[in-house]
């Protein structure tokens, strides 16, 4: 069976990037081939970064982010027998005695828009101030962009953006026109929706193995809805379900749904024959059809429990408790459940239906800009690669580590399924640019009025994210001076 197992983790990553689903948007495609196994650090080949040799005579690199958004690792000041802590530290060294720079890190406090509004300032001031942002993939982004305040990776020396330790999906999905204004590789952790599910409530009732349907292509949103209601249960015998009794799924009404449409094979923008964006996705058959399953899921099916997060924002409460098979969570937040004295495992999000022919999640990762303001765009392209190399060779591999080995997923069937899930992902401009507003939260927004129809929300909204989107583009052309 392990054969078997690895076999398919090796098919589907290759698969994953010779096809794709045809409903799924020219903009998201799937990630990078080159995912990081277990036993990376014993088994691949050390690559070359080409970077050659600089002495920059101590000069500092000053990376900002916020410190409270991340479960990983980057500020890590001395060894503390941690393996991700220290990889994170040797890196950080490394590059710094390699090239005779120092590497330092400005933390913010944790509000998600924090680095892109430090960047902002500092831009305006003039200040060379921050060599990298860190910054939400979402929230202040677009500011950035349209108002040509981060560099072009393009125009950045020294980046190599064909190295394995570079996201070739998101560089080739955000790009605008010629211009990439932001960019991803192995420095950042990857974050994107995924299942959680609680092993001992699974083997109590006997369930088909999750891993087993996700191998064998079975994996699907009428699978997951199947097994939640079978494992319902009013457990106070009151004649209600809430929060005192038992489910098969639970997930909270927010930011979570996004990638639900993604999961099942669509994005709700695509590209028009001139470059810009546009939602008719969002109005098709096949969104409908993705918005009545789900619908259905969510009010019909007795096994879900949806969290009001204006009534109780503890996402995790029930699922702590044992008392829900199936959580909708995120891979990056992972931290938060290494208290359970339960074993639990990880699961891709379900397909459509078994004919799609790859799983997909939608990339919640955060990304790297760099200020227009950097004094000597060589120093930070140079530092910004090794880190990138360094943390496909060294961190990555702690990672998955740490992850897998019994500290937070506790079975070597989770690492295959973080592969999928991190061989999986998927970008879209409508999520990262912001310029259309809340249209990205069409599925929470509609799920939360109960109402099924697409047909309305997309005739009331979908020009008016366009043209919005379309502004961002030709604000950034012209900022840009394209």
């Amino acid at each position: 069976m392990k054969g078997y197992k690895l076999f398919v983790v090796l098919l589907s990553g290759l698969l994953l990037f010779s096809c794709q689903a045809d409903t799924v948007s020219p903009e998201a495609q799937t990630s990078q081939p080159d995912a990081v196994d277990s036993e990376k650090s014993e088994t691949t080949e050390i690559l070359s970064d080409e970077l050659g040799e600089y002495d920059f005579e101590g000069r500092s690199f000053n990376i900002v982010t916020c410190a409270d958004y991340f479960f990983s690792p980057y500020d890590v000041e001395e060894e503390t027998g941690e393996l991700l802590d220290d990889a994170a530290y040797n890196r950080n060294r490394t590059v710094e005695e390699r090239f005779n720079s120092d590497i330092v890190y400005t933390m913010l406090g944790g509000s998600a828009g924090e680095s892109a509004d430090a960047i902002m300032t500092s831009v305006l001031a003039g200040d060379d101030e921050y060599s990298l942002g860190i910054v939400h993939p979402y929230i202040g982004l677009a500011g950035l962009i349209s108002n040509a305040y981060v560099l072009d990776w393009n125009d950045i020396p020294n980046v190599d953006l064909d190295k394995p330790w570079w996201n070739k999906s998101c560089n080739d999905v955000l790009s605008i026109g010629d211009l990439l204004p932001c960019a991803s590789s192995d420095f950042v952790y990857f974050n994107s929706g995924c299942i959680y599910f609680n092993k001992d409530m699974a083997e109590q009732f006997q369930i088909e193995d999750p891993y087993a349907l996700v191998y064998d292509g079975k994996w699907t949103w009428d699978k997951l809805s199947e097994i939640a209601l079978s494992v319902s249960k009013d457990l106070n015998g009151d004649g209600n379900y809430d929060e005192n009794d038992q489910y098969g799924y639970s997930i909270i009404n927010h930011h979570r749904m996004i990638p639900v449409t993604y999961s099942m094979g669509i994005s709700p923008s695509s590209k028009n024959e001139d470059g810009y964006i546009v939602l008719d996705n969002l109005g098709s058959e096949k969104m409908n059809s993705i918005v009545n399953k789900y619908y259905k899921l969510l009010f019909e099916n007795t096994g879900t429990y949806l969290y009001d997060p204006s009534k109780n924002p503890d996402e995790l409460e029930l699922f702590r408790s044992g008392q829900v098979l199936f959580l909708h969570y995120v891979t990056q937040n992972i931290a938060a459940l290494r208290d359970l004295d339960w074993d639990f495992g990880i699961l891709p999000q379900p397909k459509y239906d078994e004919s799609q022919a790859e799983y997909y999640s939608l990339a919640q990762s955060n990304v790297m800009v760099v200020p227009i303001t950097v004094a000597d765009a060589e120093f930070v392209g140079t530092i910004i690669e090794a880190l990138s190399a360094y943390s496909y060779q060294y961190v990555m591999p702690a990672l998955y580590d740490t992850t897998f080995n019994n500290k937070y997923l506790r079975d070597e069937d989770s690492i295959a399924m973080f592969d999928i899930i991190k061989n999986s992902l998927v970008y879209d401009p409508l999520w990262n640019y912001n310029a259309s507003g809340n249209t990205v939260y069409f599925l929470s927004t509609l799920m939360g009025a109960q109402s099924t129809d697409t047909a309305s929300y997309y005739a009331s909204n979908h020009e008016a994210a366009e043209e919005s989107l379309k502004k961002f583009f030709d604000t950034t052309h012209e900022a840009y001076g394209e």
